[in-house]
């Protein structure tokens, strides 16, 4: 690698700078050539006992065209993905198994998530009480679908005008009344083939029936391996998709829903809102959409107070644009960028839009108007 490190100056060196209130950002690498499982623990209790574990990143070694590791690989023995992002999946001193047990050790000391699911932002509504509709937003005169919600198969005609204006990633909401799995298929195709490096996520709203995950794969025609199917490996332990997502979201308590890239939402659409203790009962589902039609003001002071104990809660999504797009601010602002790509929401009904058209407006409530793309 060619870099030398003086262990002792970099810790002295990152307490001053958090003394001044600047938080160092260190990353650890796994898989470089002659390093193993103990001494890669030994780097993790390292930042430990240091008390450098703030912000650290832990990613595996890429071996870049043009850098000398790549060059030398066969050389070192160095086994890596052929096409982007060019990781390591093992090496001399490190099979692939002992960098999963790397990862889940650097996870547990270092109290980080390093490999976690995509965020749950799964909100679709655009004012309380319309019918649903397709979201969309405009970057210069065109415009783009987010999210695209289906009640009845649509055309082909249709879904090529649609493919052709899809974000990066986009989402497809499936209405409880739409229960035919050859059209989500068609859907899917058409979508997919369109759009061949595109991750996007499937919405299921109180499914009569269990999707059939692998007969949707199968309708999937992105570019495989996909980057995220590489990127993301380590979120489970055997290769596989991991470019789409499948989410469900009922009425269960009772985890049913599960598998790779798969999870399960619990709908709440009670009068109230959820207590602490209610959403501790719900700990055992992948998180809770919160979907009431109680006034603006109670959703917001409820998103204040349960705001700051948003880590220990399950995960937290609402049905409305406007709300969800306020809560990850609140909780998760370093991974949401304020001013980025994307639309939310309209409180007001004034604004709904017309029978005929996509839903396209901007983000009210006191929030900063805020573009971004969903994780």
């Amino acid at each position: 690698m060619n870099r030398r490190a003086d262990l002792a100056r970099l810790a002295a060196g990152a307490h001053l700078l958090k003394a001044r209130g600047i938080v160092p950002q260190i990353d650890l690498i796994l898989g470089l050539p002659g390093d193993d499982p103990a001494g890669f623990r030994r780097s993790v209790d390292f930042l430990v006992d240091n008390d450098l574990a703030d912000d650290v990143q832990l990613f595996p070694l890429s071996l870049l065209p043009g850098t000398e590791f790549r060059a030398q690989s066969r050389n070192l023995g160095l086994r890596f993905t052929p096409a982007p992002p060019y990781t390591v999946w093992d090496t001399p001193t490190f099979s692939h198994e002992e960098m999963l047990a790397a990862i889940d050790y650097a996870e547990v000391k270092l109290d980080a998530a390093f490999y976690p699911f995509a965020d749950l932002n799964i909100a679709w509504r655009l004012h309380p009480g319309a019918a649903p509709r397709d979201v969309t937003t405009r970057i210069g005169e065109q415009e783009i679908y987010i999210k695209l919600y289906l009640t009845d198969p649509r055309t082909a005609q249709e879904l090529q005008a649609v493919a052709t204006r899809l974000s990066h990633p986009y989402q497809l909401f499936v209405d409880p009344q739409f229960t035919d799995p050859a059209a989500l298929c068609r859907v899917i195709t058409a979508l997919s083939a369109a759009n061949p490096f595109t991750p996007f996520e499937v919405v299921f709203l109180s499914p009569p029936h269990r999707p059939d995950h692998n007969r949707l794969l199968s309708a999937v025609r992105l570019k495989r391996p996909h980057f995220l199917d590489l990127e993301e490996r380590f979120l489970y332990d055997r290769p596989g998709n991991r470019a789409v997502i499948f989410t469900i979201v009922n009425e269960d308590r009772q985890v049913r829903h599960t598998g790779e890239m798969a999870r399960q939402v619990f709908w709440w659409r009670q009068g109230a809102l959820p207590t602490r203790k209610a959403l501790d009962d719900l700990m055992a589902v992948d998180g809770v959409l919160i979907d009431t039609a109680l006034p603006q003001e109670a959703l917001v002071q409820w998103q204040d107070r349960f705001a700051p104990l948003a880590s220990d809660l399950p995960r937290i999504a609402f049905a409305h644009l406007a709300l969800q797009h306020r809560w990850l601010l609140q909780t998760a602002r370093d991974e949401w960028a304020a001013t980025i790509l994307a639309p939310v929401g309209c409180m007001d009904s004034a604004s709904a839009p017309s029978a005929n058209h996509p839903a396209s407006v901007p983000l009210p409530l006191s929030a900063p108007h805020t573009k971004h793309i969903q994780s």
